[in-house]
């Protein structure tokens, strides 16, 4: 019945690589900090773990509340 236009699959399309990206590379970067980092780094591995935490999360979000635009009417008529 209705049809999406292109240039929202397009960018359906470029938010899923993205976010899936995104997973990726917050996940290993979580792996080389808890792993690899220096012993002088303490508490300060820690805050970077949590916010790369938070990254995945948010591209979790991003990839499960796919933002949606849709005009059902124009709010300014011609008289």
């Amino acid at each position: 019945m209705f049809s999406t236009p292109p240039i929202h699959q397009t960018l359906g399309y470029i938010n899923i690589f993205s976010s899936s990206f995104s997973l990726f590379f917050n996940g290993f970067l979580i792996y080389l900090i808890l792993t690899k980092s220096p012993k002088e780094f303490r508490v300060y591995k820690y805050l970077l773990a949590f916010i790369s935490v938070f990254e995945l999360f948010y591209s979790v979000l991003e990839i499960v509340l796919v933002p949606v635009s849709d005009k059902i009417q124009s709010s300014l008529r011609e008289t």
